[in-house]
């Protein structure tokens, strides 16, 4: 409950300028100057609520799917549209049955965790050294991400290759 709760640390501020645009629509569309104004408008109520649900099935998705169960699960997907494209007359002789997406996007969806983990790495790195947050942090930074994100890319590569995985 309370990494979910840390979580809406970041989303705090989306929310927080929905609430005050939609409090300063209210107050200049209203002719009176009332209480609600403050009240947002159902849209933007329903915006902020997708944007909390979208969120915590984010951090679900990857708190409870494995790299593996997405792998398999993709390409179980992937078959299956093979499968079915292979019967249309004109384009199912091109489909091959193979799937070829699926390591690719695996990749990629795995990968942004460990992103992140790389940029947290960095920032106690930064601090633990007495920087302090800002424009130079993140100015000074940015390159060595992109430097142990490569290497960490060509680390998995080579993984890959050892295993001899297509």
């Amino acid at each position: 409950l309370k990494s979910q709760f840390q979580d809406f640390k970041p989303i705090f501020i989306y929310i927080m300028m929905y609430y005050l645009i939609s409090s300063l629509n209210n107050f200049f569309q209203s002719q009176v100057l009332t209480g609600n104004i403050f009240i947002p408008s159902p849209t933007i109520t329903l915006s902020m609520l997708r944007l909390l649900v979208s969120l915590q099935l984010a951090r679900f998705f990857y708190k409870t799917t494995t790299t593996t169960q997405l792998k398999w699960s993709l390409e179980k997907i992937e078959g299956g549209l093979r499968c079915l494209l292979q019967k249309i007359p004109v384009i199912g002789k091109k489909i091959h049955r193979e799937t070829s997406f699926t390591l690719t996007f695996t990749l990629v969806i795995s990968f942004i965790p460990r992103l992140m983990s790389l940029w947290n790495q960095l920032e106690l790195s930064w601090k633990a050294r007495g920087g302090t947050t800002g424009l130079k942090m993140i100015s000074t930074l940015f390159p060595q991400l992109f430097i142990l994100a490569f290497t960490e890319a060509e680390n998995t590569l080579q993984a890959l290759l050892s295993r001899e995985i297509d």
